[in-house]
């Protein structure tokens, strides 16, 4: 098994169908908020789901993240 080194991720949550029109929508609203904030980040941000595909669509949570320089 490969050990992944440490780091550090900020998020921002929502419901529903991660469609790549929605999923592109709220990765804009993180790197909003993280650049008035000076905040930088390393890399792209990136998609998590964590329902199986018969979860109501209101009750699905997702998460789009960015991993931020320390």
């Amino acid at each position: 098994m490969d050990q992944v080194p440490k780091y550090r991720v900020a998020v921002i949550r929502f419901s529903g169908f991660t469609s790549p029109k929605k999923t592109d929508e709220e990765a804009e609203k993180l790197l909003v908020v993280l650049k008035s904030s000076g905040i930088e980040i390393d890399g792209e941000p990136f998609l998590m789901r964590y329902n199986p595909t018969w979860t109501l669509p209101f009750l699905r949570r997702n998460e789009v993240a960015a991993k931020v320089k320390l």
